[in-house]
């Protein structure tokens, strides 16, 4: 098994989930439950909510495009699973009423942008949001959250062309974060642009990969960048 995602509850159990299944350890390291799940075999991400449910997202099989997100209950049960076309998930998270939010990159009809869905505790859809950058580049968001009041925060990368003159380009990746209300709208796109680039052409640029808000909803994102020319927007 290799393993993609790791978290740990108020009681110190620690659940991991992989290459094929989601196994649940005690505090002191002894197996609880191990979950082999057919409906999803191509985890990336799980988290668990204050009463023990755990929830997993990635690809229905290998090689599979589509979300499919999967709660098990505190005794590793199967209670729901949903999937959703689309590309290939990377992330989700669980507000404090059971509502569970996955993001990832969308299918061709919504442009290959941030594709956010998010369903109630009961794993019925309620609403999806995309987000997609100008031009025809490929987005991929990395990484989501929620804050108490139910606002989603998406961050990830924008592939980007920025012309020079005298027709040199530089291509790169912005980072760019999306803050949606409770019922999916968009309230405000924050980007950051940092373009490497020797001669009119460049590699690179900053690529956010995780985010996390605090009490006061301030949104911390943090990644990696290249060096050269920078610019911010």
């Amino acid at each position: 098994i290799v393993s993609f995602s790791l978290t740990v509850d108020n009681s110190g159990n620690v659940y991991v989930t992989g290459e094929l299944a989601t196994i649940k350890y005690d505090a002191s390291g002894n197996q609880l439950w191990v979950q082999t799940d057919t409906s999803i075999l191509g985890p990336v991400a799980l988290t668990v909510d204050n009463a023990g449910n755990v929830y997993v997202t990635g690809a229905p099989s290998s090689g599979e495009r589509a979300y499919a997100t999967v709660k098990y209950d505190a005794s590793g049960n199967k209670l729901w699973v949903a999937r959703h076309d689309a590309y290939i998930a990377f992330a989700l998270a669980v507000d404090n009423t059971g509502n569970v939010y996955v993001t990832g990159v969308g299918d061709r009809q919504s442009g290959f942008g941030y594709l956010t869905i998010k369903y109630n505790a009961s794993g019925g859809q309620l609403w999806e949001a995309v987000y997609k950058g100008s031009g025809d580049y490929d987005d991929t968001p990395t990484d989501l959250a929620v804050d108490h009041a139910g606002n989603v925060y998406v961050t990830g990368l924008r592939n980007h062309r920025d012309s020079l003159g005298n027709n040199n380009y530089v291509y790169g990746y912005i980072e760019a974060t999306v803050k949606y209300d409770a019922s999916g709208n968009q309230l405000w796109v924050a980007r950051y642009n940092a373009y490497p680039y020797v001669n009119g052409c460049c590699q690179g640029g900053i690529v956010s990969f995780s985010l996390t808000v605090d009490n006061s909803g301030n949104v911390y994102v943090t990644g990696s960048r290249g060096t050269g020319r920078t610019t911010q927007t």
